[in-house]
């Protein structure tokens, strides 16, 4: 915030001394130095915490330098009737999508743990701590219902579907719109078909194997 504390530590030296067209001047570059420091900062911060949820959510910020911050939610579109009010384009930023998990007991002779990391066509990835998760947010994103109509097989059935399957119910991923997720499979195997989807769909992913 360099940008910022500089303008306010000049506003503060000529204050009471500036006109009004400079105080107008003054006022669009401190709108200006907003939108280039500090929101693209706001969504960095709020990014990682975001990215986990699978609607749309407006947040309505409100900071009162005396009063502190308040932040409201809505499922719709909120208006502002402030002729003042100012829309700013924040910089695209890195999707991140954490989850947490408790801990563990694992048997003290296993292969090397392996991820996944899809990157999107925008620069932004999608990356969990578990191979598993980070399919099923990829699919997510990608709509289940078009990925399920590739009717991927997959042990007996298909990678998507809304049956529970006999053998691997337990490691299938629920999915939005009544969609199951097969990860019963390696993480090579889960890149191909990650790969796959990408080609059939047009999506344009890489995808990656982290260890």
């Amino acid at each position: 915030m360099s940008k910022l504390k500089d303008y306010y530590r000049l506003f503060d030296m000529f204050k009471g001394k500036l006109t009004e067209a400079q105080k107008e001047v003054l006022g669009q570059l401190e709108d200006q130095i907003i939108a280039e420091e500090v929101l693209p900062a706001i969504s960095e911060s709020v990014a990682p915490i975001l990215t986990t949820l699978r609607r749309k959510l407006t947040l309505v910020v409100d900071y009162d330098p005396e009063g502190g911050i308040t932040v409201k939610t809505t499922r719709g579109e909120v208006v502002v009737k402030e002729h003042t009010a100012k829309k700013y384009e924040i910089p695209a930023t890195r999707k991140v999508v954490t989850v947490a998990e408790g801990d563990e007991k694992l048997p003290v002779k296993r292969s090397p743990a392996t991820g996944l990391c899809v990157w999107l066509p925008n620069g932004n990835f999608i990356q969990v701590k578990r191979a598993n998760l980070t399919m099923a947010e990829a699919i997510e994103q990608a709509n289940p219902s078009e990925v399920a109509k590739l009717k991927i097989p997959h042990d007996g059935d298909y990678l998507v579907s809304k049956a529970k399957h006999p053998k691997y119910g337990g490691a299938q991923q629920h999915l939005s719109g009544g969609y199951l997720l097969n990860t019963h499979s390696s993480t090579v195997t889960k890149k191909k078909q990650l790969d796959k989807i990408s080609e059939a769909l047009h999506l344009g992913w890489k995808v990656e194997i982290i260890k």
